[in-house]
């Protein structure tokens, strides 16, 4: 009998008969488990916490009277709300007197200036002298500087007519109030304190090596408790506490 083998197939041939084999394959067993079974991942963990630079005293930009303050501690508001309202009359009669002033001025200019005009064409032949002429050139220009100064004081009134209302800079949380409706607020007191919940940012101590592990991570949390928040980086400092290490 001659026996052949090769990878695939065994055949045997005896006595003139040729019988055929099937190819042999030997069986591996295969077991299948989660991936969380067999891969482990190791889990580093630094102390942290939560900061925010957007923790601001809101002031009054006037000395005024406080006649409502219509939020409290706790509340939310946003970007423009009002915080606070101050008496405003006297800031508008102030703004109105300047818009007063400033037309009254605004016709002067505009005198002189034709004033100046008829004198340039006397001065052409002869009627008046160059004094004359100068004369009008220089009121025209005094009173010109002075609407100048006018539309400047007008301008002002009306930003502190703005200012009656104190406004909140961004979205936020009230977290303090420093006074109460019925006070006399100097330019630059306090009113409230407002918290800008958007910009909080982590700021954790790490140790030299983990920095390298934690740029490699695709999983990063702040855990508090039994709670997680997702968390990236923005920098990492290249500084490190000679304490602390």
């Amino acid at each position: 009998m001659l026996k052949c083998i090769n990878k695939e197939v065994l055949c045997s041939v005896a006595g003139g008969l040729i019988a055929f084999c099937a190819p042999l394959y030997a069986a591996t067993p295969v077991i299948v488990k989660p991936l969380s079974s067999v891969v482990s991942f190791e889990e580093l963990t630094a102390p942290a916490t939560v900061v925010n630079e957007q923790h601001i005293v809101v002031s009054a930009e006037i000395t005024a009277k406080l006649l409502e303050l219509p939020v409290k501690v706790g509340d939310s508001v946003t970007r423009d709300q009002a915080l606070a309202e101050l008496d405003c009359q006297d800031y508008l009669l102030y703004e109105e007197q300047a818009k007063q002033r400033a037309k009254s001025l605004s016709s002067q200019v505009g005198l002189a200036s034709r004033q100046l005009k008829r004198t340039k064409k006397l001065q052409t032949t002869g009627s008046v002298s160059v004094d004359v002429l100068n004369q009008r050139q220089s009121e025209l220009n005094s009173l010109w500087a002075q609407l100048q100064g006018g539309k400047a004081e007008e301008a002002i009134s009306a930003l502190n007519v703005g200012r009656c209302s104190v406004l909140a800079p961004f979205d936020g949380v009230v977290t303090e109030i420093y006074t109460a409706p019925g006070a006399l607020l100097p330019s630059g007191a306090a009113v409230v304190k407002l918290l800008d919940t958007r910009r909080g940012e982590v700021s954790a101590a790490l140790q030299p090596e983990q920095v390298t592990s934690l740029g490699a991570s695709e999983n990063i949390w702040l855990r508090t408790g039994e709670n997680r928040y997702p968390v990236t980086v923005r920098s990492i400092l290249p500084f490190i506490k000679s304490t602390a290490r």
